[in-house]
């Protein structure tokens, strides 16, 4: 980013969670639960990162993941709707990429809805590659989830 962008990223803490709830239930229509969150806060293997939004100190987004030895499975992504379109996806997803490589993580992998176009195209951009299906993933609708992979060939 420009040197203009003073937005920064750090780990998810329990005061957080009011405006993380916030965003998780506007962007969701089966939204995590404030339980789910506070699993990843305390998870020995969770990685949950706040993107704050610049002078206002506002969480804009976050990025739920779990590293298990070398592989990093993305659970969670959503940005505010009024912060959407400035690549704060784009930021966190980044940031998570390079912390995992100091972890010597190989290989990621996600389900995306494969109505979500914007996601789909999101992480393309980051290398990752449709690999499979889950049929009937989603319990809300019965969508299909793909499962998308990156940096490795699908096993």
């Amino acid at each position: 980013g420009n040197s203009m962008s003073l937005e920064w990223i750090r780990r998810m803490e329990e005061r957080d969670l009011d405006e993380v709830l916030a965003i998780e239930n506007d962007a969701f229509l089966t939204p995590w639960s404030r339980s789910s969150f506070l699993n990843e806060i305390h998870g020995s293997n969770a990685v949950p990162l706040v993107l704050i939004e610049p002078g206002s100190q506002r969480v804009a987004g976050y990025l739920c993941s779990w590293i298990v030895l070398d592989e990093c499975h993305i659970l969670n992504l959503a940005v505010r709707r009024d912060c959407r379109r400035r690549g704060y996806a784009s930021r966190m997803i980044d940031h998570l990429i390079r912390f995992c490589r100091e972890k010597d993580v190989e290989r990621y992998y996600l389900e995306v809805r494969v109505s979500n176009v914007r996601a789909i195209t999101l992480y393309e951009k980051f290398g990752f590659h449709v690999c499979g299906l889950r049929k009937a993933y989603y319990q809300d609708t019965g969508e299909d989830a793909f499962i998308m992979l990156r940096s490795a060939p699908c096993q």
